[in-house]
């Protein structure tokens, strides 16, 4: 596991606060590396925000977040919305109505929900 966190610890961001690690589902690396206490000698890696999809299709992958750090939200690309919806943005809760916004300043780790609004085209 050291060899992965020396290697997710050298794409640190040029502000030294965030790693994107792309994951092949259960979003384990990721919770390893929150758990792991990487440091670039200011900040933590502490949290995980993972995106749910909300009844649209596509995966997204988790992004892991340092303490006070934020970290720019997916765009939605990788998803395909329900039919005549289109994707909004992302809510705090299934039934959000509401988008946050990115960057997005996680404080625990989080899961972020599709929210979609009707397809006016």
């Amino acid at each position: 596991m050291s060899t992965i966190l020396s290697t997710l610890r050298d794409k640190l961001d040029a502000e030294g606060s965030t790693i994107s690690v792309a994951l092949g589902g259960s979003g384990s690396i990721a919770k390893a590396i929150a758990d792991s206490d990487v440091t670039d000698g200011s900040k933590t890696v502490a949290y995980v925000v993972s995106f749910n999809v909300n009844g649209g299709s596509g995966t997204v992958d988790p992004v892991a977040c340092a303490d006070g750090a934020t970290v720019a939200l997916p765009d939605g690309s990788d998803i395909t919305a329900p039919s005549t919806k289109v994707f909004a943005g992302w809510g705090e809760t299934a039934a959000a109505t509401t988008t946050v916004t990115s960057p997005y300043a996680a404080t625990e780790d989080t899961t972020l929900y599709a929210v979609y609004e009707a397809d006016t085209n």
